[in-house]
């Protein structure tokens, strides 16, 4: 549709007459004649009657300065600390017999993710065992030797030898039931009629599983990665901060953080560490470690942030004076002759029904649709959509 300077046209708005309107592009050049209404809706303006604006009951309001919080809003996203994000493998190798993990299952400590089956973890219980025999004789030839060579009767070279073969057996034990215990088993309660060809990896802690990295009956080493496993209690928000807030960042400085999908829900954070390098955008990056985690947070979720800082003075308009519109925020600015114009605005705090507002363009000396700002914004959208 071609949109000429001030083409007037009728609209059906609620409770409301016929408003006559028109929509001026400015000095647009010939290629944006025909805009699109969130690219150009800034320029629009709104034209009505005197009668039709008394229809509307529009109302005025103007900027002014109020002594507020001021609000920095973050965004950012969970990221786990390097310290809690664990790599699972096992110290022997083997042949993957049973995988129980999947990607993104929570575990409790001591739950099975997968099973290994390899010769050598019979030999390793064989070992132990046999030791341990051995082990039991060489003390009680040990014992003996001892008694004998307190009456004289046995040699010292004899007991010496008791005594150090008793030694060394003894170190074997203590050897080998690390090692027995490095793949899952009690050394203290294994038996000849439990030595088993299969052992079981099992989670170090209550966390997530991130990744699995092996399928069934593949052969890993003690080099290979299985599983990659978070504990949620390494979950920290990483935020970007730009240049211009930096300076009102502090460590354990509070933030309140909520979630795209429950933004209602809110969790208090503190700040942990604030990069000092910049980056060529102008932002870097903070830490906020987060208290009373739950399962709704987890890695790689996109996130919100609040800071609250000292109270100062704030350029404000009522809340009603701020319309919203295709994610974007925008002022209907009183002109001459029953025209309005669209002024596209940031908004900060809000507080005590008033909003804290920003702009390109000096808002300070001109006056703002209170009443009826959403009523100019439907005739807007209605012609756009012509």
């Amino acid at each position: 549709m071609k949109i000429k300077n001030y083409i007037t046209t009728s609209l059906i708005l609620v409770s409301i007459g016929l408003i006559s309107f028109s929509c001026s592009n400015g000095e647009a050049k010939e290629e944006n004649k025909i805009p699109k209404p969130v690219e150009n809706i800034s320029t629009e303006i709104v034209k009505l009657t005197p009668d039709q604006e008394q229809n509307l009951s529009i109302s005025l309001s103007s900027i002014s300065e109020q002594i507020m919080d001021k609000t920095i809003k973050l965004n950012g996203k969970m990221i786990v600390s390097p310290n809690f994000l664990h790599s699972i493998s096992s110290l022997y190798g083997g042949h993957i017999k049973n995988i129980q993990a999947m990607p993104g299952m929570s575990f409790k400590k001591g739950q099975i993710l997968a099973t290994l089956e390899d010769p050598q973890f019979i030999q390793l219980q064989e070992d132990y065992l046999s030791n341990v025999a051995l082990l039991q004789t060489a003390k009680l030839n040990y014992q003996r030797q001892l008694e004998l060579n307190k009456t004289k009767v046995a040699s010292d070279k004899i007991f010496e030898a008791a005594a150090l073969e008793y030694k060394k057996l003894n170190i074997s034990n203590k050897s080998l039931a690390e090692k027995i215990k490095l793949i899952g088993i009690n050394p203290n309660i294994l038996q000849v009629e439990q030595i088993k060809s299969q052992i079981n990896i099992v989670a170090p802690f209550n966390g997530r599983v991130r990744e699995v990295l092996v399928n069934k009956g593949q052969y890993v080493s003690s080099t290979d990665k299985l599983f990659e496993l978070l504990d949620p209690n390494g979950l920290l928000a990483n935020f970007k901060v730009f240049e211009s807030d930096l300076t009102h960042i502090q460590i354990g400085q509070q933030i309140r953080i909520s979630t795209n999908a429950s933004p209602n829900k809110q969790y208090e954070a503190k700040v942990i560490t604030i990069n000092p390098q910049v980056s060529e955008d102008g932002s870097t990056d903070i830490l906020a470690s987060i208290k009373g985690l739950d399962s709704e947070l987890i890695s790689g979720l996109f996130i919100n942030g609040m800071i609250s800082i000292q109270k100062q003075p704030t350029q404000v308009l009522p809340s009603s004076c701020v319309v919203s519109f295709e994610n974007e925020e925008y002022l209907w600015e009183k002109l001459e002759k029953g025209q309005f114009k669209l002024i596209p605005v940031k908004i900060g705090t809000q507080y005590n029904n008033f909003t804290e507002v920003s702009s390109s363009v000096d808002l300070q000396g001109k006056s703002f649709v209170e009443k009826g700002a959403y009523d100019l914004l439907m005739a807007l959208k209605n012609k756009a959509e012509e």
